[in-house]
C-alpha cells in the first residue's frame, strides 16, 4: 500500500511531491509514536496487575505475622523478658511498615488500572484530621512535637469518600511528623472558598531543596534528606495523594524552604449542598 502511494506521489508535480513526502513522514512518525504508546500502556497494565497480585499474596502471611506479634505483645502466652519484648516490638513495627508499603503499591496499581470506585458520603474533615493526629500520638510524643489543629474549619462537612480523605490527610500529616525534628511545630488549618474545602499542613521540618521540588510528586522519588531520616521509605505517598485528589477533582500544592519547613495545601470539592443537609 505504501509502495503504491509513493508511485502515485512521484507522478505529481514537484511542489506537490515535497508536500506529500512531508505528510507521509508525519504519518509514519505518528504511527511509530502510537505503537510505542500502546506498548508502554500494555507494559504498565502488566506491571500493575503483577504488583496487585504480589501485594495480595504477601499481605496475608504478613498479616498473620503481625497478628502473632500482637498476641505476644499482649502477653497471651505469658510475660516476656525485656530483651524478648524489645525483639517482638521491633518485629511488629517492621511488619506494620511492610504492610503499609504493600498497601501503597496496591492502591497505586488500582488507580493505574482505573479500578478504584469511590463511595461518597458526608465527611467531617476536622474529625478526620483529629483521628489522624491521634493515631500518630506515639511518634508525636516521642519527638516532643507540638501539633496545633486550628479550629477555623471545625466540623466542616464535605461530600466525599471518607477513606480517600483519610488517606490523603494521613500521608500529608504523617510526612510532617516524620520530617519535623525533635521539639518541632506542626500547624493544621482549614477553610472554605468557592465550593472547595482547603486544608493546610505546615511544619518546621527539614524542608525541600529547590532542585528537588519539581520531582516531589514523582513515583519513587525521595530527597537525600528524606532517605537519611527514613531509609525504608518508598516514595509513593505523595504520588498516591496526587492521584487520589485528581480522581475526586481536588488538587495539592506546596511551598518549602530547605531547613525551614514546608506547607502543603490540599483542596477537595465540598460536593453537592443537598447531600450535606440533615447531618
Amino acid at each position: 500500500m505504501m509502495h503504491e502511494l509513493f508511485l502515485k506521489l512521484m507522478s505529481l508535480p514537484r511542489e506537490t511531491q515535497a508536500l506529500g513526502l512531508i505528510l507521509i513522514f508525519l504519518a509514519l512518525l505518528l504511527m511509530v509514536q502510537y505503537r510505542i504508546a500502546k506498548r508502554l500502556k500494555e507494559n504498565i497494565e502488566k506491571r500493575s496487575t503483577m504488583v496487585a497480585l504480589l501485594s495480595h499474596r504477601l499481605r496475608t502471611p504478613l498479616g498473620a505475622i503481625r497478628w502473632s506479634a500482637s498476641m505476644l505483645q499482649d502477653k497471651d502466652f505469658g510475660p516476656l523478658a525485656p530483651p524478648q519484648k524489645e525483639i517482638v516490638d521491633t518485629m511488629h513495627i517492621s511488619i506494620v511498615d511492610a504492610i503499609s508499603v504493600l498497601d501503597s503499591f496496591l492502591e497505586g496499581s488500582r488507580f493505574e488500572r482505573g479500578e478504584f470506585s469511590s463511595k461518597f458520603q458526608k465527611v467531617d474533615v476536622w474529625q478526620v484530621v483529629m483521628n489522624v493526629v491521634q493515631s500518630m500520638q506515639s511518634q508525636i510524643k516521642k519527638k516532643d512535637i507540638l501539633v496545633e489543629v486550628r479550629k477555623s474549619f471545625a466540623h466542616t462537612l464535605i461530600y466525599c469518600d471518607p477513606i480517600l480523605v483519610h488517606t490523603v490527610l494521613d500521608v500529608i500529616i504523617s510526612n510532617a511528623v516524620q520530617y519535623t525534628p525533635w521539639k518541632g511545630h506542626i500547624w493544621v488549618a482549614g477553610g472554605e472558598k468557592k465550593g472547595m474545602m482547603t486544608v493546610e499542613v505546615s511544619d518546621s521540618g527539614v524542608g525541600i531543596a529547590p532542585e528537588d521540588q519539581p520531582h516531589i510528586f514523582e513515583r519513587f522519588f525521595r530527597t537525600a534528606e528524606a532517605r537519611k531520616i527514613e531509609p525504608n521509605g518508598n516514595g509513593l505517598g505523595l504520588t498516591l495523594v496526587r492521584d487520589i485528589l485528581k480522581t475526586i477533582r481536588g488538587s495539592i500544592s506546596f511551598t518549602s524552604v530547605k531547613g525551614q519547613g514546608s506547607n502543603f495545601t490540599i483542596k477537595i470539592p465540598k460536593g453537592h449542598a443537598s447531600s450535606l443537609t440533615n447531618h
